[in-house]
């Protein structure tokens, strides 16, 4: 028999397009997602997905589940979402996705300052585009993300701005810089996230309007491996200081905040629709005053959002 489990990791593939994608997303082992399709598909009788060197794909016959399945979702979720009046006060456990950067700088003290309070936060990490899928599909209550959509309206509020770094070790930036102009950072062996991410995607405009061609040497999505790659085989990448204070701070790289242009973005919090008032306070007044301290310390570089919003609705 079909059950919600199997069409959940089914859309998530699907809207991925691979099994590694969908396997961060929804923190469940790749190997556990094909059993579930596998037996999805014997059970229909029909094959979902065309599995290639670069991914998946749907057939014809998966093209026609996909919009079914979405369509049974969003009923489950409007049945859950339609249970939230009938609670009082803030659920006991909210879901937070943390992008790589937040989980860093921000999270471990969100998580201290909850300990001990009547509602559990359980964190679950991803890229925000990632993230930003699953929150507005209901799997998760909340997400820290860069960017969101602006159709998204009232659901977000953005917490702060960040600058973007020119980040490597001493032996490529034997001088504390303070700013780098983007010009300059032709000049540097660069390692970036793959083309498909944000973040790559803005600074590849940005050489492009500026006629610049980048050296870049590896494109890796991994935060561990990155960061072995940085401090030991003498690359630089372009990434929020936030991501790599730690290791700034006890000197094993330095950092350089890229200028001329600047670029920069926005951290927010996105719920996800129809959200409990309650759940939003909640989240919001543990971690504004959080937010508020770390742009006021200026460690981290981050800066007051041009477009705050009322925390409250």
């Amino acid at each position: 028999m079909i059950n919600l489990k199997q069409i959940r990791y089914f859309l998530a593939v699907a809207d991925a397009e691979g099994f590694m994608p969908a396997s961060r997303a929804l923190n469940v082992s790749q190997p556990a997602i094909g059993y579930q399709i596998n037996e999805l598909e014997t059970e229909l009788g029909v094959k979902l997905l065309i599995r290639h060197a670069r991914g998946c794909s749907l057939t014809e016959a998966g093209l026609a589940f996909q919009e079914r399945a979405n369509a049974v979702i969003a009923e489950v979720n409007a049945a859950v979402r339609a249970m939230d009046k009938y609670r009082d006060g803030v659920s006991a456990e909210i879901t937070l996705g943390v992008t790589p950067t937040a989980g860093r700088a921000l999270v471990p003290e969100f998580l201290e300052i909850c300990d001990g309070l009547p509602v559990k936060i359980i964190p679950r990490q991803g890229l925000s585009n990632e993230l930003l899928k699953e929150v507005n599909a209901g799997s998760i209550d909340a997400t820290l993300c860069y960017d969101p959509p602006k159709h998204s309206g009232d659901r977000h509020v953005p917490l702060y701005q960040e600058p973007i770094f020119l980040v490597g070790p001493p032996s490529l930036m034997p001088e504390a810089l303070g700013e780098v102009q983007f010009r300059e950072l032709s000049n540097y062996p660069l390692l970036l996230d793959d083309r498909l991410q944000v973040i790559r995607q803005l600074i590849e405009a940005v050489a492009a309007s500026e006629g610049i061609t980048l050296n870049v040497g590896l494109e890796i999505g991994s935060i561990d491996l990155k960061r072995e790659m940085i401090v030991k085989h003498n690359f630089c990448t372009i990434v929020p200081y936030g991501l790599f204070f730690s290791e700034i701070d006890q000197g094993f790289l330095r950092a350089a905040r890229i200028v001329s242009p600047e670029l920069q973005r926005t951290m927010s919090v996105l719920f996800r629709p129809h959200l409990p008032t309650a759940n939003r306070n909640f989240l919001l007044d543990n971690l504004m005053p959080l937010v508020r301290s770390k742009i006021d310390s200026g460690a981290l570089g981050w800066r007051k959002p041009a477009d705050e919003v009322p925390a409250h609705s």
